[in-house]
This record gives C-alpha cells, structure tokens and sequence, in this order.
C-alpha cells in the first residue's frame, strides 16, 4: 500500500516545481557553501563562481515565484530557471578560460623563473671556472716568473761558496784554522741556500710566509755573506745605525730582500766613488722603519714609480753591460707585501744615490 500511496501522492505534485525547488535549494546550499570557504580569498576566479551561482539561483528563485503565481507570468519567468543556468555556463565558461589564462601565465612564469635561475647557476659555474683559470695562470706565471728569481737569488750564495774556494786555494791552504774556518762559512752557505729555496718553495705552493720576530743584524750578516765577492771586488763599505734590532718577518724572504737591495746598491754604484750603503732602522707610529741609502748613480723622478714593475729595467741599465731580466725588485716589493708591510723609494738624486725604504707592521 506504500507505493500506490507514493506514487498517487508525486502523481498529484507537479514534477517542474519539485525539481525547480530541489534544484534552487541545492545550488543556494553550494553558493553559501562557496562563499564561507573563498569570500577572504582575493581571487579572480572565486568572484566570477560566485557571479555565476548567483545567477542560477536568481534563476531558480523567479522559476519558484512564478510557479507559485506571485511573479508575472511571462515568457522570461516562466523560461526564468533555463535562462540562469544558460547564464550560470556562460559566466562559468569566461570564469575557466581566465584560470587557464592564468595558469599558463604561472607556467610561463614558472618556466622564465626556471631558465633565469639555469643562467645564474651557469654563470656562477662560469665565473668559478674563470676564476680558477684565472688563478692557475696567475701561478703558472709566478712559476715562470720564479725561473728567473732562483737563478738570481741562487748565484748570490753560490758566488759567496765560490769565493771562499778561490780563497782557500789561493791563501793559507796549509793553515788548519783558515782551512776550518772557510769551510764552515762554505758549509753555512750551503744550508743558507738550502733554506732558501725551501722559502722560495713555500711561496710557490702556498703564498703564505710564516712571521716570526728576528735580528735585523743577523739578517743583514746573512745577507751581506751571499754577496761577499761583490762587496769585496768594490770595496763596498755597509754602515748599520739599528735603533730597532728585530721585528716579525719571514727570515728566508727578508734575507732575500735585504740582499737584492744592497745588490742594486753594488749593482748601479757611482764609477767615481766606492760604493756606500748606510742602514738604518727605526720605530714610528707603531710601525718599523728600515731604510737603505746608497751613494750611487740615483734613480731620475720621472722613472721613480716604475721601478717596483715587472719587467722595468731602467735606462742606464739597458745601455751599460748590466744583467737583469727586470724582475728584481718586483720579486722584491712581492716578498714585502708577503711580509705584511710595504716598499717605497723615499729620496733618490741622479749621482747622489737612492733611499729606499720598507715599512712593516710593530706586530702584525
């Protein structure tokens, strides 16, 4: 009895109107379903939803009122329902092309983001690169660069050992003390040497220098022996007013420096005078002085700044019978900036010498 009761009772509705009532009641429940979860969201696409729900429940609603006789009965009403759904699919339809408008503007976005992040991450590759091609050419020069600077900075402790052979075997060779004494300066030489290229070594492969504090008397001695032959041959007279007598350095570098500056004293010396080489050293300002100055032939003004550049060699040397390859004292400004302090020329006069002096932190 359930059923014939059932189907008497939906025979006597009119189907149009459930389904209109039931419809309009479903998508009023999705609108305010729509509205409390986007409302807050500023988007584009939740407005135009919401545009287009509103319309089939405009539509919905006039459908109801017109059923019931309280809206006009019209075409427009009565057609009120089709109308917002057709609305709804049209607004829908503007509403998902915009979405896939904005979506293949992120994956544009995306993909521009993708190849703008590639070309940092190739040209950060790039740049490391260039700047370890960079470097290995920098030490592939400094090695050829020290070529030279071991063959110059070799011939000074070699030439000494040389010497003290000559004397041994011109002078006193019957004499036990002199035999002993020449070859203990000989055998010091040769460590002297030794060390020296172990320092050169370590400038190579690490550009470190490791300071310690030492005599600056016991440097220059060392010094001085790896030109005895020089200093001999030209009656080279060196003079020492030491009001410091030790500061931090890198022994091995600073003897090297020391002796490529006297060298240069010898080296470019006045034709008419023995060569004289006063060195002082001093304290200022929390920063140690020391200077040599010489009474040889000067440096001329216009040349001054140019002489601590690679491959410069001065006038009077490419003229006179003076060897060099121009790389003395760009090794030498190299080995002081290594020792944390600086090198300048601070007075010269042509035939009246030069001043050079080197500056070096108090404690670095």
């Amino acid at each position: 009895w359930v059923i014939p009761l059932t189907l008497t009772f939906f025979q006597k509705l009119d189907l149009m109107r459930v389904t209109a009532h039931l419809l309009v009641l479903a998508n009023f429940v999705i609108f305010c379903f729509l509205i409390a979860r986007y409302w807050k969201e500023k988007k584009r696409e939740s407005k135009i939803f919401f545009i287009a729900f509103g319309c089939l429940i405009i539509g919905g609603t006039s459908q109801i009122l017109y059923i019931h006789g309280i809206a006009p009965q019209n075409f427009f009403f009565y057609h009120s329902y089709i109308l917002g759904g057709l609305f709804q699919m049209i607004i829908f339809s503007f509403g998902l092309a915009l979405k896939m408008k904005d979506v293949q503007e992120e994956s544009l976005k995306t993909k521009s983001r993708l190849i703008e992040i590639n070309q940092k991450i190739n040209q950060v590759l790039k740049d490391e690169v260039s700047k370890k091609t960079e470097a290995l050419e920098k030490k592939n020069q400094r090695l050829k660069e020290y070529d030279f600077i071991v063959a110059h900075d070799l011939k000074n402790p070699l030439g000494a050992i040389l010497s003290y052979t000559e004397i041994f075997d011109l002078k006193d060779g019957d004499d036990p003390e002199k035999t002993k004494r020449i070859i203990n300066n000989i055998r010091s030489i040769a460590f002297r040497a030794i060390d020296l290229i172990d320092g050169l070594l370590k400038v190579v492969t690490s550009g470190n220098l490791e300071l310690r504090k030492h005599s600056i008397e016991l440097i220059i001695k060392w010094a001085t022996s790896q030109l005895t032959s020089k200093i001999n041959e030209t009656n080279t007279k060196i003079k020492q007013d030491l009001s410091v007598l030790s500061f931090f350095c890198d022994d091995v570098s600073m003897e090297q420096i020391f002796a490529n500056i006297i060298e240069n004293s010898i080296k470019y010396k006045n034709p008419e005078k023995d060569p004289e080489i006063n060195i002082k050293s001093w304290e200022e300002n929390d920063k140690i002085y020391i200077s040599f100055q010489d009474n040889g032939i000067g440096i001329p003004e216009v040349i001054k700044s140019n002489v601590f550049s690679k491959d410069f060699r001065g006038e009077e040397s490419k003229k006179s019978d003076i060897d060099g390859h121009g790389l003395g004292l760009y090794h030498v400004k190299n080995l002081v900036i290594g020792n944390k302090g600086t090198i300048e020329i601070t007075d010269s006069k042509k035939g009246e010498g030069t001043t050079i002096t080197l500056c070096f932190l108090k404690d670095p």
